[in-house]
């Protein structure tokens, strides 16, 4: 028998090291690929290799660990993070940082395995406050990623006579934190699912079917589950906006250095992880899933325009908050009412989908934000992704009472 509170700590550990290696790189990228020559358009294009590789593997990832068991897809995506960091961190064309990005993003779809680990040890009534813990994870590691990237950068830059060593210092640690985090899982990490299904053949146009995105095109069909994906599409579009110009407005329109960015970031990181480590289990058991997400996209939309229009530090700091309460509010209400809008055989794959769906945002919105952000101005990100979560509440209002409340 699992004992529930040790394992939800262990994967919550797990998950917060594996996302502060991914956080370490992102302020990092701006940089490196500004030092290349390179511009925004170019930095949209990194970014976007990583959810690609998302899309296309996370309902795979998902299927297998649903037959093969959580742990083993868990241990090999922290070994390709390890991988992929360093290789980023000795990188010195834009083609190499290219491929480690990909490989990040391949190893990195396996994270639907650790959504699916909390649905596996939850009940369904605990599904949603569970998954804000998990948010929180998320969160912190968001806060202490920047952060270290920021700090492992200016150390670098003391170390190193070029001016790049600083970045590539920065992801050297992140491969080296994703180490120590492989040994704890393979030591500590039990395995979630007690009745694997052994029995059933996994075959390769399994395989085949995932990644050639049939099963998204089978559950858009759906006519709940297909416009509640859509919706959450439109909010990772949103969000993916942000995070590809603000690093740039910062250091564009502020003149902050990579330091400064990465604390501006690594705050948003501490909104989420205090929301959600505490005031999402608290207003999902008070308020339900329905009005969570509402809540998320309205605040989401009045601080993606906030910042466009920002050109003081004050204002930028109450709406880069209200955009981190906005996230904690919806991301964990979107995933728990797919749980709970699932079948308890489907948790894995549901979780996987939920994944591809939002890295399908973040490949389309990558792209899209930096050629925005290149052609028309630094704040027509921003705005864009403001008109995307008008288009999202719309959505939500035509499928609000099939949507789990606060009794559910």
């Amino acid at each position: 028998m699992l004992n529930t509170k040790k394992n939800l700590a262990i994967i919550f550990f797990i998950v917060l090291i594996d996302i502060i290696g991914f956080g370490i790189i992102i302020p990092l990228l701006p940089y490196l690929v500004s030092s290349l020559g390179k511009n925004a358009f170019a930095i949209g294009i990194l970014m976007a290799i990583y959810p690609f590789m998302q899309f296309l593997f996370s309902p795979v990832w998902g299927k297998l660990s649903d037959k093969y068991g959580r742990r083993p897809f868990l241990l090999l995506s922290l070994l390709g993070s390890i991988l992929a960091h360093t290789l980023f961190a000795f990188s010195s064309t834009y083609t190499f940082l290219f491929i480690a990005r990909a490989l990040a993003g391949f190893f990195g779809a396996s994270i639907s395995s650790a959504t699916a680990y909390v649905a596996d040890i939850s009940k369904p009534e605990d599904r949603t406050k569970r998954m804000g813990f998990i948010g929180a994870a998320f969160g912190l590691g968001f806060v202490l990623g920047p952060a270290l990237g920021g700090a492992f950068g200016v150390l670098g830059q003391h170390l190193g006579q070029a001016p790049p060593f600083g970045q590539q210092f920065a992801a050297l640690m992140a491969g080296v934190i994703c180490l120590f985090n492989f040994i704890f899982a393979f030591f500590f990490l039990e395995e979630s699912l007690v009745n694997l299904k052994k029995t059933e053949k996994f075959r390769i146009k399994d395989i085949w079917h995932n990644t050639k995105l049939l099963v998204i095109i089978d559950a858009l069909k759906l006519p709940i589950i297909g416009k509640f994906l859509i919706m959450g599409w439109l909010f990772s579009l949103a969000m993916v906006h942000m995070e590809v110009s603000l690093f740039l407005l910062m250091k564009e329109r502020f003149d902050w250095s990579l330091l400064q960015s990465s604390l501006g970031f690594a705050y948003i990181g501490l909104i989420m992880a205090i929301s959600q480590g505490g005031l999402v289990r608290v207003l999902a058991s008070r308020w339900g899933e329905r009005k969570l997400l509402f809540i998320g996209l309205v605040c989401s939309g009045l601080a993606l325009s906030g910042i466009a229009l920002s050109y003081s530090v004050g204002p930028l700091v109450f709406f880069i908050t209200l955009l981190g309460f906005a996230y904690s509010f919806f991301q964990p209400a979107f995933n728990g009412s797919l749980s709970l809008l699932s079948k308890k055989s489907e948790q894995g794959e549901r979780m996987g989908l939920s994944q591809s769906i939002s890295s399908l945002g973040r490949i389309v919105g990558s792209v899209l934000a930096g050629w925005l952000y290149s052609k028309y101005g630094m704040e027509s990100p921003f705005l864009i992704g403001t008109l995307y979560t008008f288009i999202a509440i719309y959505i939500y209002k035509s499928i609000y009472l099939h949507l789990p409340g606060k009794k559910q």
